[in-house]
């Protein structure tokens, strides 16, 4: 008695089991896209770290006292645009 029979294979089963052309063009063309798109925003981060920037960080205190309470410090930095000379 055979439980288990193995299918006769044919060509045309061998013949699909891969990718057509047009989808591994497609594939290449989504991976080329992506790749541009990383490529030129690496090189605007780049570009951007070399060119000094328009703004100096000014360090601010403020501190406020309550007439009979504790005294609140706050830290902050203010940005100022740069002087040009």
């Amino acid at each position: 008695m055979i439980l288990f029979r193995k299918p006769v294979s044919t060509f045309r089963d061998h013949a699909s089991a891969g990718f057509t052309l047009i989808e591994v063009v497609v594939a290449l063309a989504l991976i080329a896209v992506a790749l541009t798109a990383i490529g030129s925003l690496i090189a605007t981060t780049i570009r951007g770290t070399r060119l000094p920037s328009p703004w100096v960080p000014q360090t601010v205190v403020i501190t406020v006292r309550a007439p009979d309470g504790p005294v609140l410090q706050i830290n902050t930095v203010r940005l100022q645009r740069r002087v040009e000379q």
